[in-house]
């Protein structure tokens, strides 16, 4: 490898530290209004968030898929129970017709 790019590595480290040094002297940021949200940044660039953020989103949204689709299924039960309620009284008078039981004026 050569020299200058070792000397350049060497110049990034210190120019970095230099500028790193710079910036904790410097003022800039003592009345910044995101400091008013430091404990909420903080939670929100934790590793628990990160971690378990796509667990609770997959969670909600599959307990939401789950409790639409709970109350479409109780739709379709009391349809279903409808529709069979009919079918019954259908075939309890053709039976009766058909028997005798029940005569038609």
């Amino acid at each position: 490898m050569p020299y200058y790019l070792k000397f350049l590595t060497l110049f990034v480290v210190f120019m970095g530290g230099w500028f790193g040094y710079e910036m904790v002297g410097s003022v800039f940021g003592d009345n910044l209004f995101s400091m008013h949200w430091y404990s909420a940044s903080l939670l929100a660039g934790s590793m628990w968030l990160c971690l378990f953020f796509s667990l609770l989103t997959v969670f909600l949204l599959a307990l939401w898929g789950l409790v639409i689709g709970q109350q479409r299924f109780l739709i379709l039960v009391e349809q279903s129970i409808l529709v069979i309620r009919v079918c019954i009284e259908f075939f309890v008078i053709l039976v009766g017709l058909i028997s005798g039981s029940i005569i038609i004026n």
